[in-house]
């Protein structure tokens, strides 16, 4: 019984960190077939020991993290390829399906397959923009930089077309691909092209996000970029701001915009029910102020993301900042995840909100909110 319930816990844990990114994703964890691929290029894991590596792995995640291997097979597969092995690979590079031909660049990338250079090579000069992306990404893979060239040209070709009024909506994500595989292989040459990826208004939010992240990883490369990204935390969607502020925060701690912090981190709601409201206190810190003095600040809205109705009941300064009592009633929508118990008599439910606090100095916040429920024994039609 003691395993079974370690596993309810860790799958309770597990069922929080996917919440968390299928929200910040919109509600989906991967894009359309033959786009998910060269959008998850998940960077790689950060060793929790070393402090330079956990920098590294919180830039480099743009994407749920998922097996690109596997990924890459269950595409094929669905394609109606079983053969996985190198000669058959490179074959299927010269497939008339755009969809197979990348997915098989990239997967003799992962392989690392160093016998497919020359074929990738080649594949730099395929018709389909996608498939040029992953044979750059697969190259690069491998310490081949053949294919940066190539994706520059791309992206120069993309401006062109968009100046001219020939503007198609696939080429916005193209170059978000295109800068994205870039930005991993440090090519400062890139940021002209995310610059202008932020600035679009034809840029969904989920690019400028992408963008926002590419912008980190070459930070060291070229530190004007912080520009860009303090610039990012007045973007229209409330969760590329707060994207914007942690990268800040990460890069330049002591940079003027992001001196509120939430002392709490995130709010966590046990034994939620639906309709049910829910009193909590927020304690909210000004680094700007002396340890010592009360903080000034004045909260102008507060606003949830995902439907939650919350209410400001009281505001009351503290020393260096402000302690916030909010009453939360969760979102009206059916329960996002549910788990059941060991014992397959209890069944938990989990949903996640995110609380935008704007203050009257043009400052904000945004807080995680997290609901737990207790949703009763297993009901047996």
């Amino acid at each position: 019984m003691g395993k079974q319930l370690v596993r309810y816990v860790m799958t309770i844990l597990v069922a929080f960190g996917l919440l968390q990114t299928c929200s910040i994703l919109g509600g989906t964890i991967e894009r359309p077939l033959g786009q998910e691929v060269i959008g998850g290029m998940g960077g790689p894991q950060a060793n929790p020991k070393d402090a330079s590596s956990l920098r590294e792995g919180f830039l480099t995640h743009d994407r749920l993290p998922v097996d690109m291997v596997k990924s890459c097979k269950s595409l094929l597969s669905h394609h109606g390829v079983t053969d996985f092995n190198t000669p058959n690979l490179i074959m299927l590079l010269s497939d008339t399906r755009p969809g197979v031909r990348a997915s098989s660049a990239l997967l003799l990338g992962e392989m690392m397959e160093k016998d497919a250079i020359a074929a990738l090579r080649r594949s730099l000069e395929d018709e389909s923009n996608r498939v040029k992306i992953a044979a750059a990404r697969a190259l690069l893979k491998m310490g081949n930089r053949d294919g940066v060239k190539c994706l520059l040209q791309m992206l120069e070709g993309f401006l062109a077309r968009v100046r001219a009024g020939e503007y198609r909506y696939q080429d916005i994500l193209d170059m978000e691909y295109a800068t994205l595989v870039l930005s991993y292989a440090g090519e400062a040459s890139a940021i002209p092209y995310l610059r202008f990826l932020a600035n679009d208004h034809r840029s969904n939010w989920p690019t400028r996000l992408s963008t926002l992240r590419s912008f980190a990883r070459l930070y060291d490369k070229d530190p004007t970029v912080l520009e860009n990204i303090v610039a990012m935390q007045k973007d229209p969607e409330a969760l590329v701001r707060a994207e914007a502020v942690k990268i800040t925060r990460l890069l330049k701690p002591d940079h003027p915009s992001v001196s509120l912090e939430v002392l709490n981190q995130s709010i966590f709601i046990m034994n939620a029910k639906k309709g049910q409201t829910h009193s909590q206190m927020v304690v909210i810190r000004d680094r700007h102020l002396d340890p010592n003095e009360l903080g000034t600040l004045q909260i102008a809205s507060v606003v949830s993301i995902s439907g939650s109705k919350v209410k400001v009941v009281q505001t009351r300064p503290v020393r260096q900042g402000c302690q916030v009592q909010l009453e939360i009633q969760d979102p009206n929508r059916p329960v996002a995840i549910q788990v059941q118990s060991p014992d397959g008599g209890k069944v938990a439910g989990f949903d996640v909100d995110y609380l935008v606090i704007r203050f009257t100095d043009g400052r904000e916040l945004t807080i995680p909110v997290q609901f737990h429920y207790d949703m009763g024994p297993v009901s047996n039609p």
